[in-house]
């Protein structure tokens, strides 16, 4: 079949996302919905790259790169396009809930197809009829922000909270326990509340305070013995840009090739992550293997709750009392 590419939009100079923004309707932004962190970062690309005041149709399909994975996420070239399929087709099966007036609720999907064109390497992707109005023609009620500021996050759940506070602006925003286990769709996870704040807000907060515009902080509620909500509160950083790291520390290396990966390769990595500013090249490479020998088992990797990680835990003291008792 013959499918035109007229109405391509091309996702190609992720370099320059810190220019993107994201603008989405109120109600999608408080949506419910989960997507995994690769997911999360090609959905807002995306739509960083909408003119959200003028109309896009079911016809638009907005072109991505496996390149563009490698500048998102710090995959090698080799692997990008693969791990870039396995994102978009995970991306396909999503279902986002969306509140609409008069007591009505919308289940769609976010992407209505996906082209795959392995003889070059990029994915091409529609958004359903339902969610376009969601993402384009914007006049009011929308919530709005710099694509830079949550694209170092390695949790989805860093974008979702970000993502609500600069949605109901002001300074502070009380949020059930409920309310947020419907929305982040976490109905069944985390029990305790300490398992909760382990796995999903303190890693949330430790990264927009990190990475993003926002310094936030947060206090328990409680009804009687029981947390029935969280209290956080939120302000703009004076003066700050979204972080945004160098090139990684010279190596002396003639040949240009570290672990296997190249010199553009390595700083591609680098421009995404400061902590990693003042290392060399080898160094910065080796991260890089690291992460792409276990990036697909991250995606599909089950969460632990507090009892699990204690019993890990207490799994490896064992081990490491039986090794010494050998010795």
């Amino acid at each position: 079949m013959l499918i035109s590419r007229l109405n391509f939009i091309s996702i190609r100079g992720i370099y320059m996302s810190d220019k993107l923004v994201v603008v989405k309707h109120n109600a999608l932004t408080q949506a419910s919905y989960t997507l995994s962190i690769y997911e999360s970062r090609i959905l807002l690309t995306c739509i960083g790259k909408i003119d959200s005041m003028s109309e896009i149709t079911t016809s638009d399909r907005f072109e991505i790169t496996g390149q563009d994975l490698v500048n998102l996420i710090g995959v090698s070239d080799k692997s990008a396009y693969r791990h870039l399929k396995l994102a978009v087709k995970r991306l396909m099966g999503r279902i986002v809930t969306i509140d609409l007036p008069d007591n009505q609720t919308l289940d769609t999907h976010w992407v209505s197809s996906a082209l795959y064109e392995n003889n070059n390497g990029t994915v091409g992707i529609k958004f359903t009829d339902e969610v376009i109005p969601f993402i384009s023609q914007l006049s009011r009620e929308f919530t709005k922000y710099d694509l830079a500021n949550v694209l170092m996050f390695k949790s989805s759940y860093s974008i979702r909270f970000y993502e609500l506070f600069k949605r109901w602006g002001g300074s502070a925003k009380t949020m059930d326990v409920e309310w947020m286990k419907d929305n982040f769709q976490l109905k069944g996870k985390y029990k305790q509340i300490g398992d909760l704040k382990l796995k999903v807000i303190d890693p949330a907060i430790k990264e927009i305070n990190l990475h993003s515009d926002l310094n936030v902080s947060y206090e328990q509620v409680k009804r009687g013995r029981s947390v029935v909500a969280f209290d956080f509160k939120y302000r703009l950083k004076r003066g700050t840009k979204p972080k945004q790291a160098n090139k990684p520390a010279t190596s002396g290396n003639g040949d240009n090739r570290y672990s296997g990966y190249t010199r553009s390769e390595v700083e591609a990595y680098s421009s995404k992550h400061p902590s990693v500013v003042n290392e060399g090249y080898p160094e910065v490479a080796r991260r890089m293997l690291e992460i792409e020998k276990r990036t697909e088992r991250e995606i599909d990797a089950p969460e632990m709750t507090m009892d699990e990680l204690t019993r890990q835990a207490k799994s490896r003291e064992n081990i490491a009392k039986a090794k010494a008792t050998l010795n």
